[in-house]
């Protein structure tokens, strides 16, 4: 009886969190800007989850894999410590990031967990960001494109016409278009969850409804990546015949997107995916001219970029951002631990669904600042249950035992 309830308290943490990071996420910025998040509150909640774990030895032998994560854990810490004291004199993000790492590597070091209560966390994530969906955008319906929970304070932006750019519960319409899309992934991933074709097909359609009155190009073609990894998935080509509906059907979908191409191509440079690259370029050199980065000068900083007629005041990209923001030794680690998540969770378990997740998620991480320091912990809680919970049961991470480790 004492064991169900403590992990009964486990489980009211984590659901809190999740509640928290969907639904509240609650955040103290410095001189009220979003783009210097300092205290997160779905932060604090996730560190009693982690306290819990520890505490009730809720964990399993290391791996390879988590070993090496650990170890560019550290050195991203090192290098961000010692850029901070130098240079950014900015540790919130230090400390933002670094506990979002710690939380994922704690998730992969979580024993596993009976099905019922893999599927009651994974309903109960997959309502919520349904739900939040649906509030959203009955929210954008009735005038406000934007609702900040910031500093004790509640700021609810009206839709404006000339920048229409809804972005729910977050700064900037890029970063709402990847929580779109981590939804999304994970309503395919657990599509058996479903227990009618029509919700799931209802949740699907609130997603890319979302994503369209975000106006964000970007995340929509990423998020039809996704569906076209899950469709591939599904197709025994040994078995295909070729019928009217079929053909139908995918001439349907080729000139569905032969007109979001030309749409596309009449607002945005495609050619250089909407001048990104000479952002990137440019960007490129302002970091290596300067590779401790500019730390809290980041709102102030803005620079001029060859063959665009205006200013910039980032480089429209997370991995650039952090090492411009952060220095580039910091930023590279913090590059080197994604890309070590995403070749491992494919070398595992490949599928074209987690192939084309991962590309989608890079997709509209290296258009855009679509990741903040106070969105880390929930990303890396959905890429756990996206890309690692699915397989977790089946698996053991300790050496002794039979069975491959995930």
């Amino acid at each position: 009886m004492k064991s169900e309830y403590k992990d009964a308290f486990g489980d009211c943490m984590l659901k809190c969190f999740i509640f928290s990071g969907i639904l509240f996420p609650l955040f103290y910025a410095k001189n009220g800007s979003a783009y210097y998040p300092e205290f997160v509150i779905s932060n604090l909640i996730a560190s009693f989850y982690i306290v819990w774990v520890i505490l009730n030895k809720k964990y399993r032998c290391f791996n390879k894999f988590i070993f090496s994560l650990s170890v560019i854990f550290i050195l991203y810490n090192l290098s961000a410590l010692c850029v901070n004291i130098i240079q950014s004199e900015w540790f919130w993000e230090q400390i933002n990031v670094s506990f979002a790492f710690f939380f994922f590597i704690i998730l992969l070091l979580y024993k596993p967990i009976s099905d019922k209560k893999q599927k009651n966390i994974i309903c109960f994530l997959i309502t919520l960001s349904t739900l939040s969906t649906i509030i959203a955008i009955i929210t954008y319906c009735i005038g406000y494109k934007t609702v900040l929970l910031m500093n004790n304070s509640i700021v609810m932006i009206p839709v404006d016409n000339a920048r229409n750019r809804f972005s729910w519960l977050y700064l900037h319409k890029s970063q709402y278009g990847l929580i779109l899309l981590l939804f999304t992934s994970l309503i395919y991933v657990y599509r058996k969850y479903f227990k009618s074709k029509f919700i799931f097909l209802g949740a699907i359609s609130s997603f890319f409804l979302a994503l369209l009155l975000s106006y964000s190009y970007t995340a929509l073609f990423a998020a039809c990546i996704i569906v076209g990894g899950a469709l591939i998935d599904r197709i025994q080509f040994e078995k295909i015949k070729i019928t009217l509906n079929k053909i139908i059907g995918i001439s349907f979908s080729g000139i569905l997107l032969f007109i979001f191409i030309c749409k596309m191509s009449k607002e945005r440079d495609v050619l250089s995916l909407g001048l990104r690259t000479y952002i990137w370029t440019e960007s490129i050199k302002k970091i290596l001219n300067n590779p401790l980065g500019i730390g809290s000068a980041f709102e102030e900083t803005h620079f001029s970029v060859p063959g665009i007629s205006y200013e910039v005041y980032n480089c429209h990209n997370v991995f650039l951002n952090e090492m411009w923001r952060f220095s580039l030794p910091v930023g590279l680690l913090f590059t080197l631990f994604i890309f070590c998540i995403i070749i491992y969770s494919l070398k595992k378990h490949f599928s074209f669904i987690n192939l084309g997740i991962w590309m989608a998620l890079l997709i509209a991480r290296n258009m855009d600042y679509s990741l903040l320091g106070n969105d880390f912990a929930i990303f890396f809680f959905y890429i756990y249950c996206i890309f690692f919970l699915p397989y977790i049961q089946e698996e053991s991470l300790c050496p002794n035992n039979k069975r491959k480790g995930v």
